[in-house]
């Protein structure tokens, strides 16, 4: 079966919009489709692993005239931008003062 794919990347709102369509079935011979593939695989590879899924089809996408079944599909990604490692100041540390001695000369007791 052939099925319409729609790839969108819009930077500015860091969304990616992935559409799938399919016809319906027009004749009992005709074969029945439904989509089974991984949309995952069809995400530029610079962009693979800074990925979040936020939305994705409710029902199956096939060409079949059936209530839990559509005809169209959409999933929706954001793009995480990678974080920023930022070093903190860290407060210096004194050192601890030494105990100050006097050179007094010790007396004896005569």
């Amino acid at each position: 079966m052939k099925y319409n794919k729609n790839i969108k990347i819009d930077k500015t709102s860091a969304t990616i919009v992935i559409t799938v369509t399919c016809e319906k079935k027009k004749y009992a011979v005709d074969d029945d489709y439904i989509f089974e593939e991984d949309v995952t695989l069809w995400i530029p590879e610079n962009l693979k692993n800074k990925i979040k899924l936020i939305e994705k089809p409710k029902t199956y996408i096939s060409n079949l005239n059936y209530y839990d079944h559509s005809t169209v599909g959409v999933w929706k990604f954001s793009i995480i931008e990678e974080k920023k490692v930022q070093k903190r100041a860290r407060p210096s540390t004194r050192k601890k003062s030494q105990p100050t001695t006097k050179n007094t000369p010790s007396r004896k007791s005569e």
